[in-house]
């Protein structure tokens, strides 16, 4: 069964207050490969979440600014992860986690033309009981894709240039912290902090029926591991793929 429950209390026009609880689930599945069968992973079976949320929601500076903050628990259960031995993807039920934070929102408007976001989370996130006795080396240890700190930082303009043209511009920067890429390697380093900035710059009509955009992605070209793996049929040996170098470009759109 899963559902949700929320409880909102309005401290004033402008600070609201709020608890929830909901349960989810991801629906279970079927590895499609041959040594499934020797393993005894020819299938998974769903992932249960319970999740509790407390939070503030407020605005101010006569409605040019507002600020959210949550404080986040989550269980799961059956937890799914994705596993790759060099040849094969599997995914297998690890057993019990835990996430609990903290995460802020911010957004800003200067003046008509200027606005800035910012979001920051703080978050803890670790297996807590495995069922597979060969996953031992999880215990305790942080889950995939789970850094401690992330948070975006983001500035946006707005400009109209003529009754009929207009142009809007954005610069962000995201910050991910130290964190561990995968489950499959024992003995995995954490990947280290980054930071990635992404450019736009679009010209545009007053009714957004076509748009003209310059934009860059991964601007300073940073490089991380996004796939932390062992090796096939090389002991002791491990790959790992990156992730998508500097993209810049140019993209015309048009609504009909």
């Amino acid at each position: 069964m899963t559902g949700s429950l929320a409880l909102n209390y309005r401290l004033s026009d402008d600070i609201m207050a709020y608890t929830s609880y909901s349960r989810g689930f991801k629906a279970g599945g079927i590895n499609l490969f041959r040594e499934a069968v020797l393993t005894d992973t020819t299938h998974y079976d769903p992932e249960y979440a319970d999740s509790y949320e407390i939070g503030l929601k407020s605005q101010y500076w006569q409605g040019r600014a507002s600020s959210n903050i949550a404080l986040f628990y989550t269980e799961f259960s059956d937890l799914q992860v994705n596993f790759f031995d060099g040849l094969n993807f599997r995914t297998e039920n690890t057993g019990k986690a835990r996430t609990q934070g903290v995460e802020l929102e911010n957004t800003l408007l200067f003046t008509e033309q200027w606005t800035m976001d910012f979001a920051v989370t703080y978050l803890e996130a670790t297996f807590e009981s495995l069922d597979n006795p060969q996953l031992d080396y999880l215990l305790d240890r942080d889950t995939p894709r789970a850094p401690d700190w992330a948070s975006v930082l983001g500035i946006n303009f707005n400009q109209q240039l003529s009754a009929n043209l207009k142009i809007k511009a954005r610069a962000s920067l995201s910050y991910t912290g130290d964190h561990y890429v995968g489950a499959d390697v024992v003995g995995e380093e954490k990947q280290d902090e980054y930071l990635i900035s992404d450019l736009s710059i679009s010209l545009q009509d007053q009714a957004d029926s076509w748009a003209v955009t310059l934009w860059c992605k991964n601007c300073d070209n940073q490089d991380y591991r996004t796939i932390y793996f062992n090796s096939a049929f090389q002991e002791g040996s491990n790959n790992a793929y990156l992730n998508a170098p500097r993209q810049y470009g140019a993209t015309f759109s048009m609504k009909f």
